[in-house]
Formats: structure tokens, sequence, C-alpha cells
């Protein structure tokens, strides 16, 4: 177990095996996440736990207000997911400080370029072909001779 995480199931009192029970649902029609927590002592039994101006959640000890394992373990949930997308996006940032990335972005970018130049060329050429199809060879079809 990391620092992290030891410091975060001692804040919320909660195990790791607990928190692994906690599965974030985002519902874009709503445009709410919540947590849909497994109960430790009903196998089929999950819980909902909301963020609705309090926590609250739809087990027993909640709605006779206890704060319950349930709230804990999904706040801890969410602060351990936060502290991981911190750490990418430091790591993130790290990496694109280094000359290597850098130096990969520009070549990304060179190619984007190319390939639309390529494209564009290859448009140059079309319209080119199509023209000359429609109004002919520029010696309008006559053969060559250097004689008038």
């Amino acid at each position: 177990m990391t620092r992290t995480q030891i410091a975060i199931t001692t804040q919320f009192n909660v195990t790791l095996q607990q928190i692994d029970r906690c599965d974030k649902v985002v519902d874009y029609g709503r445009r709410k996440c919540f947590y849909q927590v497994e109960s430790q002592s009903q196998p089929d039994m999950t819980y909902h736990v909301e963020w609705n101006g309090k926590l609250t959640c739809t087990c027993k000890g909640a709605q006779a207000g206890y704060t319950c394992w349930h709230m804990r373990a999904a706040l801890a949930s969410e602060e351990l997911r936060k502290t991981a997308l911190r750490s990418r996006q430091a790591e993130q940032a790290e990496v694109e400080k280094t000359e290597a990335y850098k130096l990969e972005q520009m070549m990304h970018e060179l190619e984007e370029s190319q390939a639309e130049l390529d494209a564009y060329l290859a448009e140059v050429d079309r319209r080119a072909a199509q023209e000359r199809r429609q109004h002919g060879a520029l010696n309008y079809n006559r053969g060559f001779s250097l004689l008038k």
C-alpha cells in the first residue's frame, strides 16, 4: 500500500477492500456522478451514494442518520481517483518538458503538414488533368511541327 493510500484510508476510516467495492457512475442524462457500492453483508446488494447538497446513501444505516462506510468509501475512492489524476498530470507535464517529447511533437506536426501538402498537390494535379481533358491538349490536338 502506498503512502497516499494509507493516508486516504486512515482519513476516511475505510479499507482498500471497501474502496474496491465502489464503482463511479456518470449519468450524462441527469448530469450527475454517483457511486454504486457493493454491500459486504449481502452479495447481490448495491447501494447508491450521491452528493445532493449533502452526501446520501440508500443503505439502512444512512437512512437512520448514520455515516455509513459506503459513504466514507465513496469519498475515499473519489479522493484516490483525484490524487491519481493529479499524479498523471504531473508526470505528463514532466514528459512534455523533455527535448525528446518536443522533437516528437515537431515530427508529428511536420508529418501532418506533409500530408496536407500532398493532398493539396493531388487536388491541383486532379484539376489540371480535368482541365486538359475538357480543353484538349495545348496544341489543340494538331500534330507537332516546326514548320508553319
